[in-house]
C-alpha cells in the first residue's frame, strides 16, 4: 500500500479495480456499494468502469466529481474554517505549539509534482440502476454543493439532510438510515427533492 501511494498507483480507478477483484473472489455477479466521503468517488468510478457489475449504490457525503483534489481540499478548508473558526482560534491560542501550530505546517503532498499515470475518471451512470446521494446541508468536510454536483453528474437521487453539519449521517440519522435501508433492501427510491431532518449544525 505504501509503495502504491508513493509511485502514483493509489488512485480512484485502481481502487475501483481492486473492488472488482474482491467481487470476483467472492463469486458475486454484482455489488451493492455504500461509498462514504472519498469512497463516494470510488463507488461512482466503479459504476463508470464496471456498470454491469454494479447493482445498487449509495453515496453518503459525496465529494464534488468536477474538482481536482487540490480544489477539493481547498474547499474543505474553507468550509471547515467557516464552521469552527472561533473554536480553532481559541485552541491555537491555548496550544500554540501543539495541534494549533501543527495544522499550519505544509504537508508533503503539497509539493508533489508527480504526474498521474492515467487521467482521472469522470463519473457517469450508464448501464446500472439509479442510486442515492446523501448530503448534509452544512457538512464542512464534503460541502453540500459537491453532493448536488455528484447527483447531477451521475443522475442519482439526492437526499438533503437539512440544517445539519454531520459528515456521513448514515447509521446515525434515523431518517437517512431508514431511507438508505429501504433502497438497499427493497430498491425503493425516495421522491425527487427528498429531505431528511437534521439537527443544529453547531451541535455536531
Amino acid at each position: 500500500m505504501s509503495r502504491g501511494a508513493g509511485d502514483g498507483r493509489l488512485f480512484g480507478a485502481n481502487n475501483a479495480r481492486d473492488l472488482d477483484i474482491v467481487r470476483a473472489v467472492l463469486g458475486e455477479k454484482q455489488l451493492n456499494l455504500l461509498g462514504q466521503s472519498y469512497g463516494t468517488y470510488v463507488a461512482a468510478v466503479y459504476g463508470t468502469l464496471f456498470p454491469a457489475r454494479l447493482n445498487r449504490s449509495v453515496l453518503d457525503s459525496a465529494i464534488n466529481p468536477q474538482w481536482p483534489w487540490r480544489e477539493a481540499w481547498r474547499q474543505q478548508a474553507i468550509e471547515q474554517n467557516a464552521v469552527v473558526a472561533s473554536d480553532l482560534r481559541m485552541f491555537a491560542e491555548k496550544f500554540p505549539y501543539a495541534w494549533g501550530a501543527k495544522s499550519a505546517v505544509p504537508q508533503a503532498c503539497a509539493f508533489n509534482s508527480r504526474k498521474p499515470i492515467e487521467p482521472l475518471v469522470s463519473p457517469r451512470r450508464s448501464g446500472y440502476p439509479q442510486g442515492l446521494v446523501v448530503q448534509g446541508e452544512f457538512d464542512p468536510s464534503t460541502p453540500y454543493a459537491g453532493g448536488v454536483a455528484m447527483a447531477a453528474q451521475v443522475d442519482d437521487r439526492l437526499v438533503t439532510v437539512v440544517r445539519d453539519g454531520q459528515h456521513v449521517p448514515y447509521g446515525d440519522n434515523p431518517c437517512v438510515t431508514a431511507t438508505v435501508d429501504a433502497y438497499f433492501l427493497e430498491g425503493t427510491l425516495p421522491p425527487v427533492g427528498a429531505r431528511c431532518p437534521g439537527g443544529d449544525p453547531a451541535s455536531r
